[in-house]
């Protein structure tokens, strides 16, 4: 099976983006974790009455500090975003040049071949591992780096998709 297609800075963008949204939800659920744990050691201190005014008073701010926590999500996106992410895709683009542009992906029964604008490239199968969990890219790894993004938008049809994916994913497990 053979695929052509062409990658753009873009296609890997949106590949880094995916990363730091992990990340920033990671920050922000324990943010709100501390402050539950901070409501809560708070209500232990009261009795009676006062008890009841602390439960609700730590709800409240459990709730402020989700919202809070959601806006600084917004926030640590857009930070990342401008921080990170150019000199990420730099750097990754300088240590594989040929990422961007026209390529051939070509399944074989022994090797995986890409071909690029100016290299001819192969790589064995039990090193290569395949990343389907974005709805709009695939990722093809070999050694645990990128060798190519390849765009939803590449294939006619969600079957020619499928089709490709486990083609690929049965010369992985058949040579392992």
């Amino acid at each position: 099976m053979v695929i052509s297609f062409y990658n753009s800075r873009e296609d890997y963008i949106k590949h880094l983006n995916y990363s730091n949204i992990l990340i920033s939800k990671v920050l922000s659920i324990l943010c709100v974790l501390f402050l539950f744990f901070k409501s809560i050691s708070m209500i232990l201190k009261f009795k009676g009455l006062f008890m009841i005014i602390a439960f609700f008073t730590a709800l409240i701010i459990c709730f402020l500090g989700y919202i809070i926590c959601k806006f600084a999500l917004k926030m640590v996106n857009h930070i990342f975003d401008k921080l990170c992410l150019e000199r990420n895709l730099n750097k990754v683009l300088s240590n594989y040049p040929n990422m961007i542009g026209n390529k051939i992906i070509e399944i074989n029964n022994d090797k995986l071949i890409i071909i690029s604008n100016d290299e001819h490239l192969e790589y064995d199968y039990p090193k290569i591992f395949v990343n389907t969990s974005h709805k709009d890219i695939i990722d093809i790894a070999y050694n645990k780096k990128i060798l190519c993004t390849i765009p939803i938008s590449v294939f006619k049809s969600n079957d020619e998709k499928d089709e490709f994916v486990n083609l690929l994913k049965e010369r992985i497990k058949s040579s392992k």
